[in-house]
């Protein structure tokens, strides 16, 4: 099932909406307000109540890969750095948990963000 999301991004998959997140339009999308009093249909839908971890470490990986030759702009740095403060907080991830950059993987470095 679709939710409709705004005018600008219309149509988007119900498992990349949620009633609570932060902005990381166009990959993953909040409830908009007017759609707040239909909570139990959107969640029959699919609809969660926030997103997991797994979905914004999949999200930083759609976001690499829809780079453009010239890098990331600077909202899509500022998403990416969003993510990676909150997966930083959180207890769920792996203990081993490694996050790999395209520059430390080339240099087999790497950025731990479990070890707790």
């Amino acid at each position: 099932p679709c939710i409709f999301v705004s005018l600008q991004h219309g149509f988007v998959a119900a498992s990349r909406v949620a009633f609570e997140t932060i902005d990381l339009k166009p990959w993953l999308h909040m409830v908009p307000d007017e759609l707040v009093p239909f909570t139990p249909l959107l969640k029959q839908l699919g609809v969660r109540e926030s997103f997991v971890s797994q979905d914004l470490m999949q999200t930083i990986h759609r976001v690499t890969k829809e780079q453009t030759p010239e890098g990331l702009d600077e909202a899509d740095v500022t998403r990416c750095v969003n993510i990676l403060e909150i997966l930083s907080r959180d207890h769920d991830l792996p203990q081993n948990c490694l996050l790999y950059t395209s520059d430390a993987a080339d240099e087999e470095d790497s950025v731990d963000l479990g070890g707790r």
